[in-house]
Parts: structure tokens; sequence; C-alpha cells
């Protein structure tokens, strides 16, 4: 083997290893905190805790508003938030590593069922206001529950 391809082959491995090294500690904690975790199961530590999960839904469109059939039709975002102690590390034993993205089908989730009880709502108690910033139009919907 020529000097030059030995080289090139010692930088090539080098490059290698410190590129799988940062790789690796993702993995390998990866590899840590699923090797027993159980998707199905409730993060509880005992029987008798209460998992606290808390939900955030965010209106970000209004599709349409039906008055004469009382449909109000919207796209909103749901966000979930809960403490899983299965899946608590040291960042220290992981390179720093603090931060870790899972897919959400490796790790329980809250059985969440968002339903859509008909209401009826009266036009006096839909209130869809249009305004502009910035130069755009701005829709807003305020309902009375009441």
């Amino acid at each position: 083997m020529h000097q030059g391809q030995g080289l090139l082959l010692l930088l090539s491995l080098l490059a290698a290893c410190l590129g799988a090294q940062g790789r690796n500690q993702e993995e390998r904690l990866l590899a840590d905190l699923m090797h027993s975790y159980d998707p199905h199961l409730r993060p509880a530590e005992r029987d008798t805790d209460v998992v606290n999960v808390s939900l955030k839904l965010t209106l970000t469109n209004l599709i349409s508003l039906n008055e004469r059939e009382e449909a109000l039709t919207t796209n909103v975002w749901i966000e979930m938030q809960w403490c899983d102690y299965r899946l608590r590390w040291d960042p220290q034993d992981y390179g720093g590593l603090w931060v870790l993205r899972v897919p959400s089908t490796m790790v329980w989730r809250p059985d969440i069922v968002l339903e859509n009880k008909s209401q009826t709502y009266s036009t006096s108690e839909i209130n869809l206001q249009l305004s502009q910033e910035d130069g755009q139009d701005i829709e807003w919907i305020f309902i009375d529950p009441e």
C-alpha cells in the first residue's frame, strides 16, 4: 500500500469513528432507555400514582361557518405534555446529551379522544370578527358558551 493510500484510509477511519461517536451517544441512550420500556404501560411508578397530562388545543384555521346548518369547521393543533419517569437520564453519562427526539410510536401516549358534542349556538352567541394586522386579514371567532 502506498503511503498516500494509507493516510487516506487512516483519515477515512478517523472521520467515520468521530462521526459515529456523536451518533452512537444517541443510539446508546435510545437503546438504554428502550431496553425494557413498554409503551403500553402507563408511566406510573406505583398503581396509585396519577399521570398528569396537560392538553393544549390551538385553533389554527377557520375553514367554514354555516349558520343555517349550525356547523363550524376548523383545523386545530393538539399538544400534550406529561412526565414519564422511565425516560430520565444523566446527560453526563451520554456525552452531555440532554435532548433526544424519539418517534411517538415508541413511547406511551395518553388515550385522548376529542369529541364533538353537538351544541347548538345561535347567531347571537357567535361573534365573527374580521380585522387586519400587518396587511393580513385575520379572522377571530368568539363563542359565548353561556
